[in-house]
């Protein structure tokens, strides 16, 4: 009697993705979404590195997250991925919540370089935590409501019906196909760690500040940032991140891959050939 071995998980739903040669560059998206959020930027990062961009668990197609949240404990979650995949250091880029775990992974000597682009993370006042509280729980009552989920549906046929069902997150939602617009929303729907992640930032607080960072950190800020704006939660991290470079993205939303695909591959590989080239040469 043969045995039929078992129907492999579509690739979309694989829990990571990896593909590349050159030196290791780990890839982390938001929350609520997956490492489908990369999507556009993987062709020109696998074509000079090997990419890890995994979803974070509690996410769609990744482990479901069990114990207490914590941006700690998720950060551990990374770190094991980037065990199995070999990488003792990896060039590091990190949206949203993912680029909270960066900033996180860094700190514990895991970083070649750290490109962080509207990262999670750093507010200064009770009143900002819950605005943007506010904001992430609004979207996910949303999401999660059955007739705005049916008209999603019916809008996302259409490029100009994609970029207004985006347009708090990007501003050029009418990039995305079809596809990949339903599989965003798919994503969002399937995410279990919304509450936790809200929860754990009243319980654990602010991003604490880097004391020193032997490698380069860049931040950048979509100038349309809807979710998070630059000057409640990118301004903080300034004094909080040892010699950090800003760059704002004009007419970028808070998730850019799809708003201004070429300028960030452009600006994530420059920064990572750079230190390379330094690395190579022996320059700490």
């Amino acid at each position: 009697m043969s045995v039929v071995p078992p129907k492999p998980a579509p690739a979309a739903l694989a829990p990571r993705f990896r593909e590349g040669k050159g030196t290791p560059l780990l890839l982390l998206h938001g929350l609520g979404m997956s490492w489908r959020a990369w999507e556009p930027l993987l062709p020109d990062c696998s074509a000079h590195h090997d990419v890890l961009a995994p979803t974070l668990p509690g996410h769609r197609g990744a482990t479901t997250w069990s114990g207490e949240f914590s941006i700690a404990a998720l950060a551990d979650a990374v770190e094991g991925e980037l065990d199995a995949a070999g990488f003792s250091t990896a060039h590091m880029v990190g949206n949203s919540l993912g680029g909270w775990v960066a900033l996180e992974l860094g700190r514990r000597g895991r970083a070649r370089s750290l490109t962080a682009i509207s990262p999670a993370g750093a507010w200064r006042t009770r009143r900002d935590l819950i605005r943007l509280n506010l904001a992430i729980g609004s979207s996910e009552l949303l999401m999660r409501n059955p007739l705005v989920s049916r008209t999603l549906a019916l809008s996302l046929r259409q490029s100009q019906g994609r970029r207004l069902a985006f347009s708090t997150l990007m501003e050029r939602g009418d990039r995305m196909t079809v596809q990949q617009a339903r599989d965003t929303i798919a994503d969002f729907r399937a995410c279990t760690v919304v509450g936790d992640v809200l929860r754990s930032g009243w319980r654990d607080g602010s991003f604490q500040a880097l004391e020193e960072a032997r490698y380069p950190i860049r931040l950048i800020w979509g100038r349309r940032d809807k979710i998070i704006p630059y000057q409640l939660y990118g301004a903080p991290y300034l004094n909080r991140l040892p010699s950090v470079t800003q760059i704002g993205l004009p007419g970028a939303g808070h998730v850019p891959m799809h708003d201004a695909t070429g300028i960030l591959s452009a600006l994530i590989l420059q920064l990572t050939a750079h230190q390379d080239l330094l690395q190579s040469e022996g320059t700490p």
